[in-house]
């Protein structure tokens, strides 16, 4: 059998939807590079929000950089087919790492938002929360962040981001869930205490308590 005749036979093993796959890939990503387009038009006055949507919509998927030709093997892809043998240079294959998580592109966009002058200030809370949400997503991305971030750095930089967001935006509805996120990594239950005192009316408010009674 000659190599694309194992690859089809492989591909179809199990009933893998390989083609329905990238065509739903391919799909998404027309859609992505029409509001990358909207995003960069210097004369539309809508950017920061195309940049905005452009992000969320990559943060959402978390394949759109993924080949499946892996079929469900990145990490097996990755380690077992040594990819550190591949790239000699360490920026090569750390680029090619990153180049693979979505939530690496996505947090480039929110940094975009929150750094655009024509961006609202709901807006640019909206991105700066989201940073937090990639820098999650990459921290529990697996072996493969590992091989490209120090991950208590990326833990540091989501402490960062929600601190920051707290002292910015303390009158978002997202603050009380900023704090309950710093709570999740730094466990200081002063972050429960100040979402009662201060959201005492807020949708994190009883989750905030339940903590606080438990031993």
């Amino acid at each position: 059998m000659s190599d694309a005749g194992r690859l089809a036979e492989y591909l179809s093993a199990g009933g893998y939807p390989f083609r329905a796959k990238v065509e739903e890939q391919q799909k998404e990503a027309a859609r992505l590079a029409q509001l990358a387009l909207a995003a960069a038009d210097g004369d539309n006055p809508e950017a920061p929000e195309a940049l905005y949507e452009l992000g969320a919509a990559i943060y959402h998927k978390q394949d759109m950089y993924y080949n499946f030709l892996w079929a469900g093997e990145r990490q097996g892809f990755n380690w077992a087919g040594h990819i550190n043998e591949l790239w000699s240079e360490v920026p090569e294959r750390e680029g090619y790492m990153r180049g693979l998580m979505n939530y690496w592109h996505a947090l480039k966009c929110f940094e975009g938002v929150e750094k655009a002058p024509r961006a609202s200030d709901e807006l640019k809370a909206e991105a700066l929360y989201s940073q937090g949400l990639a820098y999650i997503g990459i921290l529990e991305w697996g072996q493969d962040a590992e091989a490209v971030f120090d991950m208590k750095s990326v833990q540091d930089k989501i402490i960062a981001t929600y601190k920051r967001f707290v002292a910015t935006y303390p009158k978002s509805s997202m603050a009380d869930d900023a704090l309950l996120v710093l709570y999740a990594y730094t466990q200081d239950r002063t972050y429960l205490e100040r979402i009662i005192d201060e959201y005492p009316n807020g949708d994190q408010v009883e989750a905030a308590r339940r903590i606080l009674c438990s031993p």
